[in-house]
């Protein structure tokens, strides 16, 4: 794929840079991978979370399947299987984030500190923007008598959860990480994750070979979150268990294996023989896997489908994405383009609106029919089009001003310590 954008997570040069250096370096944009990325959130918003953030009945769930203009095993698929897009999501910042950071974390030409204030600026003002809303909704609720707005997970939203929330220190906490805005329980993983990233690659810089040796470093945290999965490290920060499953785990398999599954690319992209092979070799172990976990029992089988799909499944596909040129092509149209720029919000957003619609509903006095196609296509644009707003009118500009401003302050005592 040839489509390069400026990044914006480049920092400005230092001042005693040549003035060339001052722009920096175009780089290879995935916009296919973007719209896997969309793809994803809407798994989690449209289908995975609608029906049990709405009702819990078995009967509701049937009729939903019937919102949806799809056959209806895919849409049952994405039902009961539609949390592995956050597993997915992981996976893709891993090669994402691989692709951008690994020579600049690893030759020393990003500081920690530089780092921290990227990944800041992505991810709180959005995050915080949406918590505030849950906060009032929930509070209303409480107001109005209505303490329970929805059914779930409510005896977590207390001024301890909240502050931990804040910060995204979730994944720090013992038991339960889905709190308040429930979706934010990854961002905490992922904003964790960040550090052992940096950590990871900063010690890989130091390696003598690094080339040779980087296969080794991204397997160690994914030895890690496998061996905490099949030893029971529950107790321990970061690695507890939510509804039977290592979040901790979750993260470090994903995210690590998608830094594998850029290293295959990069020689992909220098074979292209190679690339070709792998390719086909992506799309057979996709169909072949996900057919097979159709079949009844599926952890039976495999022993453990999570993991199977985190190791197999997940990088086959990105590798297939990447690696197959009409489809990266497809992939890359305006549409899903711009769907994968909406991914974050659509993520970010979906609980605070089901969180309203239910409230409102209840203030009303009258129950909606949640399971109706009515109601449902409602949520899908009221979603999209609240997902555009934010990203377009609060989330890019807010992440362009913080950075701008750190950046130009930082520029600022670099001039005034070469002028000393």
């Amino acid at each position: 794929m040839e489509a390069v954008v400026f990044n914006p997570d480049e920092p400005l040069a230092p001042v005693t840079a040549p003035a060339n250096a001052l722009k920096p370096p175009k780089k290879e944009y995935f916009y296919a991978l973007d719209a896997l990325r969309g793809f994803a959130a809407m798994a989690v918003a449209f289908f995975c979370h609608y029906v049990p953030y709405f009702s819990k009945s078995e009967a509701d769930f049937k009729k939903a399947l019937f919102l949806f203009p799809v056959y209806e095993q895919v849409a049952m698929w994405l039902r009961t299987n539609g949390w592995l897009a956050v597993d997915f999501f992981f996976c893709l910042s891993g090669f994402i984030f691989y692709h951008m950071y690994k020579e600049k974390i690893a030759e020393r030409r990003i500081e920690l500190k530089d780092f921290a204030v990227l990944r800041i600026s992505r991810l709180f003002p959005l995050h915080w923007l949406a918590l505030g809303v849950v906060v009032v909704v929930r509070v209303l609720g409480v107001l109005t008598g209505d303490g329970k707005i929805v059914w779930y997970k409510a005896v977590n939203s207390n001024l301890l959860s909240l502050l931990q929330t804040t910060f995204l220190f979730q994944a720090f906490r013992p038991g339960e990480v889905r709190l308040w805005n429930d979706p934010a329980w990854s961002l905490s993983f992922e904003f964790i994750g960040y550090f052992i990233f940096f950590l990871v690659i900063w010690l890989m810089g130091k390696s003598k070979n690094t080339k040779k040796n980087s296969f080794l470093f991204l397997l160690a945290p994914i030895l890690i979150g496998l061996a905490a999965l099949q030893f029971g490290w529950n107790q321990l920060p970061f690695f507890g268990v939510v509804n039977g499953r290592n979040e901790g785990e979750r993260f470090l398999v994903s995210f690590f294996i998608g830094c594998i599954a850029y290293e295959i690319y990069k020689r992909c992209k220098e074979n292209k023989k190679l690339q070709g092979i792998v390719a086909a070799v992506s799309a057979a172990l996709i169909v072949g896997l996900v057919a097979l976990q159709t079949r009844p029992d599926p952890n039976k089988l495999f022993g453990n489908w999570l993991v199977v799909f985190q190791l197999l499944v997940m990088p086959s596909i990105i590798l297939l994405v990447v690696n197959c040129r009409p489809l990266n092509k497809f992939l890359s149209l305006g549409l899903f383009r711009w769907l994968g720029n909406l991914s974050f919000s659509i993520y970010l957003w979906h609980f605070p609106i089901i969180l309203t619609m239910r409230y409102v509903s209840t203030l009303m006095g009258t129950p909606w029919a949640f399971t109706s196609r009515r109601f449902f296509w409602l949520y899908v644009l009221l979603t999209l089009v609240i997902a555009h707003c934010s990203h377009y009118y609060f989330e890019r500009p807010m992440q362009a001003l913080i950075r701008k401003k750190y950046f130009a302050r930082k520029r600022e005592k670099e001039l005034a310590s070469v002028a000393d």
